[in-house]
């Protein structure tokens, strides 16, 4: 760390003397003022606790945030990210560098400030009488989420240089800034909301019918997805500096969303609980199949490794969603077989079939409609022009449908499979037969893929005939 060329720059940049000394004693008057505003001890304590935590959230939450995603989303405005890329520091070094030399000055503010929350809070504590164990808890919480929030605005960024490299300059950090503290608010407000007392830390959170208590959750929680941050990060930085990448850790990450998520549902009806790693697993696809680039030389690379059968080329030239796309496949397969051999007890196996079968048949629709518009000549804003009709296929065109009392076409529009039919339903029901639901899904696969290859033939011969 100490011969990280990045990390030097960074301190350089960032630490001075006058704004060493200039932070805490900007901190401390605020901080004096906070104590003279208060009428009485516990008053002036209980307003240095308050003080002292915004003072934090300003400093490490939403500057030092700030600041995390600008190591990246200024190099690339300024046009100095190629020339960093090219250097021989290694991509852990790069993420070292950026992350600690461009939050450390907001850290050195923060922890001062931090600091003084714990003092307070235990003041406060020993005044009440209450038990100084929670105060750490509380300081502990905060501190781990101030580091969530940071690594978060930092891999959005990195993460937007995929999306956005034809256009660098529309690249700002401050949407990464809002999304990271918007995404942390109901966990700071669950920490700032904890009393002094103990009934405030009792309550249990039932995950996997375990009854966990939640600040330990929480606690815990915390630690793991910084870990799985931080490694996010370290994988996206050895993608911009051209290192070969192999899924694995992607399809890891995935399982583990996957069960972590099923923990909270696990009390659902058999149904449910059973279908919902699809959908976890569907909406993932759907993410990335939006967010990564869908140009020709990226399949002509995957094409050209697998003619050669060099299978780390190949994992390492395939596209993310392609390997969710494979797990939704092979967790559909699972989920038919156990429900076929009777493995669960599901109380309408034919309804759960059928909707697996819709749900892939209707995903692989969704695929070829994105790469439909992402087709040359006409790529410009391709995958938006995707997402709305998306929208209309799913949301305006039932809704019309709806309005003017046709439900026959809005359930082939969207073929809901139901588990009660017929005796139940009637014809201005949403939601058909599930053998009908399979037919309706299938057809509109079929017309996505004539449209799709028919489109990409015209292509060929165009590209054909301007060769000749």
């Amino acid at each position: 760390m100490i011969r990280n060329p990045e990390l030097t720059r960074n301190l350089w940049l960032e630490i001075t003397t006058h704004r060493l000394i200039a932070m805490p004693l900007i901190l401390g008057v605020i901080f004096l003022l906070a104590h003279v505003a208060g009428h009485s001890p516990q008053g002036s304590l209980r307003n240095i606790v308050n003080i002292s935590s915004f003072a934090y959230i300003i400093l490490v939450m939403i500057w030092g945030a700030k600041n995390a995603a600008s190591s990246i989303i200024d190099e690339v405005n300024q046009n100095t990210w190629d020339f960093q890329k090219l250097s021989s520091i290694t991509p852990w070094k790069m993420v070292v560098g950026k992350f600690i030399g461009s939050t450390l000055y907001m850290w050195y503010g923060g922890i001062i400030a931090l600091s003084v929350y714990a003092l307070a809070s235990i003041s406060l504590n020993s005044s009440i009488n209450a038990s100084l164990f929670y105060p750490v808890i509380k300081t502990s919480l905060l501190l781990l989420t101030g580091i969530l929030v940071q690594l978060a605005a930092m891999f959005l960024a990195i993460a937007s240089l995929a999306i956005n490299k034809s256009k660098p300059a529309r690249l700002s950090s401050l949407a990464f800034v809002i999304a990271s503290f918007l995404a942390s608010i109901p966990l700071l407000s669950y920490t700032l909301s904890l009393g002094h007392r103990r009934r405030s830390f009792q309550g249990s959170i039932d995950w996997y019918d375990l009854g966990i208590n939640y600040t330990w959750f929480t606690l815990v929680t915390l630690i793991i997805f910084i870990g799985w941050t931080c490694t996010g990060i370290y994988r996206l930085m050895k993608k911009e500096l051209q290192y070969p990448l192999l899924p694995w850790v992607w399809t890891v990450f995935t399982c583990f969303i996957v069960i972590f998520l099923q923990g909270f549902f696990i009390k659902t009806p058999p149904t449910v609980s059973l279908l919902l790693p699809l959908f976890l697993l569907t909406c993932i696809t759907y993410l990335l199949l939006l967010a990564e680039a869908k140009t020709g030389p990226i399949y002509k690379k995957l094409y050209y490794s697998f003619k050669s059968r060099k299978w780390t080329n190949i994992f390492a030239a395939t596209p993310l969603w392609v390997i969710t796309s494979m797990l939704v496949i092979a967790y559909s397969v699972l989920l038919c077989a156990v429900t076929i051999l009777s493995l669960t007890e599901v109380p309408k196996p034919s309804f759960l079939i059928a909707t697996v079968i819709v749900t892939l048949l209707l995903l692989s629709r969704d695929i070829l409609i994105v790469h439909f518009f992402n087709l040359p000549p006409n790529r410009k804003r391709a995958d938006m022009t995707a997402i709305i009709y998306m929208i209309v296929l799913y949301f305006l065109l039932p809704w019309l449908c709806l309005l003017m009392d046709n439900f026959t076409l809005a359930n082939i529009l969207v073929p809901i499979p139901i588990s009660e039919f017929p005796d139940q339903v009637t014809q201005k029901s949403i939601g058909i037969s599930p053998l009908q639901a399979v037919i309706a899904a299938i057809a509109q696969s079929m017309i996505a893929a004539l449209l799709f290859f028919r489109r990409l033939k015209k292509i060929k011969k165009m590209n054909a005939n301007s060769n000749d």
